[in-house]
């Protein structure tokens, strides 16, 4: 999407972040989960949710677990 080309594939990655990141709170819209009011306490209940749809394991390789939700999440404050 953002055509990043120079580095290896972890530079291209990090880069392809940060210009998503940039870009949506460009439009005004916060990339973190405290700007949305959702704390640690709430983690667990996110994973809860998402097992009860039925939509675990996440991801195209459906290896995103809950585990996984839960330290992405922690990463997202």
């Amino acid at each position: 999407m953002w055509d990043f080309h120079d580095g290896n594939e972890a530079v291209r990655l990090e880069k392809g972040i940060i210009a998503t990141r940039t870009f949506f709170e460009s439009m005004g819209n916060p990339t973190h989960l405290n700007a949305y009011s959702v704390g640690e306490e709430r983690f667990g209940e996110i994973v809860d949710r998402l097992q009860a749809r039925k939509v675990l394991p996440l991801g195209e390789r459906k290896d995103i677990t809950s585990e996984k939700v839960l330290e992405i999440l922690a990463l997202a404050r």
